[in-house]
């Protein structure tokens, strides 16, 4: 198989494709630890990013990076991303 039979062989096209659902996630930095959380006998670790579902402020989770925050939000919202449209 050729490279030019192989690629074609992987594309589809929108006619086949449907839109089952759309997320959308805004991925905030919060910026360096500030210097009142530097505590730790008081405070975790500082979570620098934060994921939100856009149009739903109380589905948000933090992550030391943007990918953690978002795989938080998945997993931790389950049922709020359901309500939403999606599904998992």
């Amino acid at each position: 198989m050729t490279a030019d039979k192989d690629l074609s062989a992987r594309v589809v096209s929108d006619v086949e494709c449907a839109v089952v659902a759309e997320l959308v996630v805004r991925i905030r930095d919060r910026g360096p630890e500030p210097d009142w959380h530097t505590n730790r006998s008081l405070f975790g670790p500082w979570c620098r990013f934060e994921a939100e579902l856009v149009g739903d402020a109380r589905v948000r989770e933090l992550g030391k990076s943007p990918w953690d925050a978002l795989y938080r939000l998945v997993a931790n919202h389950r049922a709020e991303l359901a309500a939403a449209g999606m599904a998992l």
